[in-house]
């Protein structure tokens, strides 16, 4: 299917929640990455986020938070370090442990960010209450602590732009 032609229907409770959640994800991340102040990166913008408002965090710590497995972080990780957005450092209390900090121009980066998803926010809660974001919000919570207690697999979503050669394709 090209561009905007998918056709999902919303209300139907049949279809698979995960579905719909990743397509509004893939075209919130698409929009976002569109219409950012600052292209320095295109992925792994949440983990970036969390590192900035720590100051720094231990790898392994990143992962618990995400819930990712070490080498995903890593991979994560050098990703930010090509650009010159985080840095890693030995941990004084324990040298096997890595300690990831931002850099001074993750600071410029992550307040274009900030200021990119509250206008992406905005065009995604056109016409919405402010009563309306908060019970969205309250449901997404609620559905994420309902699943908790269930089993599951380890699954990461990694958007990237997709190629000339894929783009008709998605």
């Amino acid at each position: 299917m090209k561009g905007n032609s998918q056709k999902v229907d919303f209300k139907n409770e049949k279809e698979a929640l995960s579905y719909k959640l990743a397509l509004i994800g893939k075209k919130y991340f698409g929009t976002l990455t569109f219409n950012a102040t600052d292209k320095t990166i295109d992925r792994y913008q949440s983990i970036f986020l969390v590192i900035v408002k720590s100051g720094g965090v231990s790898q392994q710590t990143l992962a618990k938070m995400i819930d990712v497995d070490k080498s995903t972080i890593v991979r994560m990780v050098d990703y930010l370090q090509e650009h010159d957005l985080v840095k890693r450092t030995a941990n004084p209390d324990d040298r096997r442990e890595h300690i990831v900090v931002p850099t001074e121009k993750a600071q410029h980066v992550a307040r274009c960010m900030a200021e990119d998803y509250i206008k992406v926010n905005d065009w995604a809660f056109k016409d919405f209450s402010k009563t309306e974001r908060e019970l969205f919000y309250n449901m997404l919570e609620r559905i994420y602590q309902n699943l908790q207690p269930h089993k599951s697999d380890q699954y990461s979503v990694h958007y990237q732009k997709a190629t000339d050669k894929n783009k008709d394709e998605k």
